[in-house]
């Protein structure tokens, strides 16, 4: 199973931040911890590039009262992805580079855009496209890792792998969408 072993620091900071970005009054915290996950750091940063995408991606309109709402969510969140991100790496699981990128254009399409056009619509919003690609790193790996310990119990046919995959690309499971 997944060992947890968690120390939460102070992350009421991000939430009382007018528009919590890293260029402002907190850039001088953003390497600051926010969380640590068996010595892994969650960094401030961390924390405000993930509200910013939740915001976005559930189309709210950002506010200090909202950001408040979000941080013990978002931070969870983080959490649970850096643990794992831990197992994976302990049962040898890697996603490349070329899977991201595969992911990220169907995001896009999913939204109407090309990938570029898509890039710039989060650079607009203030999400480093790193931290995109981390989420997007994380939850390939979850999924790899659970499709891993469910497929060898599981009788799943090459058509039903192929049915879903076709709904994924016709743009019925979106990841992210954007209004």
């Amino acid at each position: 199973g997944l060992s947890k072993f968690v120390v939460v620091a102070t992350v009421w900071i991000l939430a009382t931040v007018p528009g919590a970005t890293v260029p402002g009054a907190w850039a001088q915290d953003a390497s600051r911890a926010a969380a640590l996950v068996n010595d892994e750091i969650v960094s401030m940063l961390d924390v405000a590039q993930r509200m910013k995408l939740a915001i976005l991606s559930a189309g709210l309109t950002d506010s200090p009262e909202l950001r408040q709402r979000l941080v013990p969510q978002v931070v969870r969140g983080l959490i649970d992805e850096r643990l794992q991100a831990q197992e994976a790496k302990r049962l040898n699981i890697e996603i490349t580079d070329e899977q991201i990128d595969l992911a990220i254009a169907d995001i896009a399409r999913q939204n109407n855009m090309s990938r570029e056009q898509f890039e710039r619509v989060l650079g607009d919003k203030g999400v480093i496209l790193d931290s995109f690609n981390d989420q997007i790193r994380a939850q390939l790996t979850w999924q790899t890792l659970i499709s891993r310990r469910i497929r060898p119990s599981a009788q799943i046919s090459e058509e039903e792998v192929e049915d879903v995959a076709g709904r994924i690309r016709a743009g019925q499971g979106a990841t992210l969408r954007l209004i």
